[in-house]
């Protein structure tokens, strides 16, 4: 099993966050529609995740500090049939 990347969030910051399948895209596969973000209560996404190249970036703002929360990415490719993946990502929320 794969180690989830951990990201340090101040609660009250407004950062973006990047997930990449960049290595894991085949030769002129793209990432199509919007990916799905899926954020815990305590955090809210701000705006529509966006494709840049083989990454889906996301806004989030609030937290609760020394909470860690798991944020679920969803994305469907331009294969044929279309591949559809899921990554996870760690953030902690704490004072910086």
């Amino acid at each position: 099993m794969a180690v989830r990347p951990i990201f340090i969030k101040d609660p009250s910051a407004v950062l973006d966050y990047a997930v990449d399948w960049s290595a894991w895209l085949a030769p002129g596969e793209v990432i199509v529609g919007v990916p799905v973000v899926s954020v815990p209560i305590d955090l809210t996404l701000c705006g529509t995740p966006v494709v840049n190249g083989g990454q889906v970036v996301f806004w989030l703002s609030g937290g609760v500090v020394d909470q860690y929360y798991c944020i679920e990415c969803l994305i469907t490719t331009s294969n044929n049939p279309a591949r559809i993946d899921r990554r996870v990502v760690q953030i902690r929320c704490q004072i910086r």
